[in-house]
């Protein structure tokens, strides 16, 4: 299935919490490991771009969510770039966002590049945006 850059650009436009959807690798995709058809793929991909509007307008919230003040002990951390848990929190971005068609769950990686090269905080929620799990490496 294709997402369509422009169209996911349009969603992300302007939130800081959302990396851009022309860096490689593709930060948006949608996770499907049998294959679907055609008509399929046009409502799943309808759902995908819904999911990310909705993380878009509640990027806030869904990152303050799932945040834990330790995830700043964290060795990855470089703490001379970011001066407390809060702002971690608030200088922390989507770098990455999939839907699972298994069960319409959303991933995504946690991220800021500056302070936080090569690790991420991996978030699931399911369906209906309640957390699954979040795991950071």
């Amino acid at each position: 299935m294709r997402l369509d850059k422009d169209i996911l650009f349009g969603i992300v436009e302007g939130n800081g919490r959302f990396i851009d959807p022309f860096e490689v690798p593709e930060p948006y995709f949608i996770l499907d490991a049998h294959g679907i058809d055609e008509d399929h793929d046009a409502k799943i991909i309808t759902l995908y771009y819904e999911r990310l509007r909705y993380a878009v307008d509640h990027a806030d919230l869904l990152i303050e969510g799932v945040f834990d003040d330790r995830f700043y002990d964290l060795y990855g951390v470089d703490r001379d770039l970011i001066g407390s848990p809060a702002q971690m929190c608030s200088e922390l971005y989507f770098d990455s966002f999939s839907l699972d068609i298994e069960d319409y769950s959303v991933c995504a990686y946690l991220s800021n590049r500056q302070f936080m090269f090569g690790h991420f905080i991996e978030v699931m929620w399911d369906s209906g945006w309640e957390v699954k799990s979040v795991w950071i490496n």
